[in-house]
């Protein structure tokens, strides 16, 4: 079950014709079908009531090129975050993911050590993809 009339209809939220008519005009628009060379770790955020749906498009696009990356979905919320409570939260994540990703500072703190576990555990499991896809013939159709 979606919540939210957005969610429906958000494979169809190119201008123009909708991707059932036209699916090379959304293959090239799309930002899911050029993700090949990123590396960037990266955090999604969305709204339930957003476009979360592109989200899991995105999240699968990161998986298949073996970028870290975790998916946050605010419960009860659209495209913007106007709780305070989820605004304060999706802060210290932003902040967590940076300092981690970018800076390599580490909290000492036993939550923030699970945390780092998680992390760490997705971006062996990235790099042991990134290595067997690499490592894979070529197939090509006939």
């Amino acid at each position: 079950y979606v919540h939210g009339r957005h969610n429906l209809s958000s494979g169809e939220s190119l201008p123009g014709d909708h991707p059932y008519n036209n699916p090379q005009r959304y293959i090239e628009r799309s930002s899911i079908f050029h993700f090949k060379g990123l590396n960037t770790a990266t955090l999604l955020e969305f709204g339930e009531q957003s476009t979360a749906l592109m989200g899991l498009e995105m999240l699968t696009s990161l998986w298949r090129q073996g970028v870290p990356h975790e998916m946050i979905i605010y419960p009860k919320t659209g495209h913007n975050l106007t709780s305070p409570i989820l605004q304060l939260e999706s802060i210290n994540r932003n902040l967590d993911w940076f300092d981690y990703w970018m800076l390599g500072k580490r909290d000492p703190s036993q939550t923030k050590r699970d945390q780092y576990a998680r992390w760490e555990k997705v971006t062996e499991n990235m790099k042991a993809m990134r290595e067997r896809d690499s490592n894979s013939p070529v197939r090509t159709s006939k």
